[in-house]
């Protein structure tokens, strides 16, 4: 994968919102359970959304727009693509715009160079462990772990850990950006640990 500068990137937003509930849950290893009766568990459920929204552009430090582009069309599906990866990138190449490339899945239609990350997590904790679960969407669709789909995660983590180093940034900003980092590589770590 090649590295992405993002040094044409700017915030538009970051915002989050957390709750707690109490409420039923499965046990981490029920899928083991060989009764019928799968025994619920109850305690609080610590829900935490964010929304990470920012503007990547070419300038003369970096070509970061163009960039990101390339590792999508490399994410998309070929008969997404309607051709072969190699094919979209020469087109890329070719045009220098993504004008005729806008039928990627991850690319906001209205504004192709505006990324939105959202993350929506809860943790639940109880005398058995910790179950977390988080679910990531780029630009408004959801991200699902897979070998194709790993470089996406490596391009939302890479845009937080990013726009946590800007100048400028609040405490509260640089906080939420971490914990997506942080959520972002560990679902990432937990699932190259399980195909290995």
């Amino acid at each position: 994968m090649n590295e992405i500068s993002f040094t044409g990137l700017s915030i538009t937003k970051v915002a989050q919102k957390c709750e707690t509930l109490w409420g039923a849950y499965l046990p981490p290893n029920h899928a083991q359970i060989k009764t019928k009766e799968i025994p619920l568990k109850h305690g609080e459920k610590h829900y935490r959304k964010i929304i990470i929204e920012c503007d990547l552009t070419d300038d003369t430090s970096g070509k970061d727009f163009t960039e990101y582009m390339k590792e999508l069309i490399i994410c998309t599906p070929e008969k997404v693509l309607g051709k072969k990866h190699t094919e979209a990138l020469e087109e890329l190449k070719s045009l220098g715009t993504i004008a005729n490339l806008k039928q990627l899945s991850y690319i906001n239609p209205q504004n192709p160079n505006h990324v939105r990350i959202y993350m929506d997590r809860f943790d639940v904790e109880d005398e058995l462990g910790c179950v977390t679960e988080a679910n990531f969407e780029l630009n408004n669709r959801a991200v699902l772990l897979n070998r194709q789909s790993l470089p996406l995660y490596t391009i939302m983590a890479t845009i937080s850990k990013k726009l946590q180093a800007l100048q400028g940034i609040s405490k509260e900003k640089s906080e939420c950006l971490d914990f997506v980092n942080k959520s972002v590589h560990q679902k990432a770590v937990d699932f190259i640990d399980n195909i290995m």
